[in-house]
């Protein structure tokens, strides 16, 4: 099998449809990122994970059932970096590439991981409640940290995400500490789970307004404005939490089930904690 040492060496080739070949890492050989791909005919390609070669054919990246986003793109820096390169657009075409394929896991690994931008994170839906989402698995919270020093929705979601073993941090040292959110939804939220979690100098954690079977597990909110507050109107971020439009359970109004959503093991230190529910 034919092997390149880069995905900007592949790019120059001329290749038939049909061939597979391999190459040795994204930007450099042994530097992460070695993948195997699959020369078809023109296409579209994201120019992430399938990239258009010299003659107009596409090497589409073969997926063996884990997602590993240097394969794609994405780059690394060291925990407490306080900035770096912008994973953002490479983490929505990951996405992207999930969704339309039904949903799977991000297989983070370890290291720190920039964005200076949302990442959105939509429903998969395959017509009931048996569909897949999107998972983000780290390799522990002093392991893994998605960060970032801008004033932003940092991820944006809606059912069935997941997020294990990793911290989400707004770096202290940035002008923006104390302000943006890790993890937003004004829309249908269910099934979805964090476990294992440390979020550190945000806004607001987790800020949600319509939320269904969720479940925070060994979550650890530090020095944020407010750790978890899940929501009852459109005005989300307003403290005094006001009433919304319409009445619980409707869609101008706001859905917490206590019932269903579990919490366990939540810590709050140095900022507060609102839950609403009915």
């Amino acid at each position: 099998m034919k092997t390149f040492d880069n995905v900007a060496k592949l790019k120059l080739a001329t290749l038939t449809t049909g061939q597979f070949v391999e190459t040795g890492g994204y930007y450099t050989k042994g530097g992460g990122g070695a993948a195997k791909y699959l020369i078809v005919a023109p296409q579209a390609a994201d120019g992430y994970g399938d990239h258009v070669l010299a003659n107009g054919n596409v090497a589409v990246l073969q997926v063996d059932g884990k997602i590993r986003p240097k394969q794609w793109g994405s780059q690394t820096e060291q925990l407490g970096a306080l900035t770096g390169f912008d994973n953002s657009p490479v983490f929505q075409a990951i996405i992207d590439y999930l969704l339309s394929n039904g949903g799977g896991s991000i297989d983070l690994g370890a290291g720190a991981y920039y964005f200076s931008s949302n990442v959105n994170i939509p429903s998969v839906d395959s017509g009931g409640l048996g569909q897949n989402g999107v998972s983000f698995i780290g390799s522990g919270r002093k392991a893994t940290e998605l960060f970032t020093d801008q004033d932003i929705d940092l991820f944006t979601h809606l059912d069935r995400f997941v997020v294990r073993d990793l911290s989400v941090v707004q770096r202290s040292a940035s002008a923006n500490k104390w302000k943006g959110v890790a993890f937003r939804s004004n829309g249908q939220c269910r099934f979805c789970i964090f476990e294992n979690v440390e979020i550190w100098w945000f806004k607001f954690g987790n800020l949600q307004r319509f939320s269904l079977w969720n479940s925070y597990r060994d979550i650890y909110y530090i020095d944020n404005v407010c750790g978890i507050k899940l929501a009852r109107s459109d005005d989300m971020e307003n403290q005094t939490n006001p009433s919304p439009a319409g009445v619980w359970n409707t869609s101008d109004g706001w859905f917490h089930n206590q019932n269903t959503l579990t919490i366990s093991y939540l810590m709050v230190a140095k900022n507060l904690a609102e839950v609403w529910a009915k």
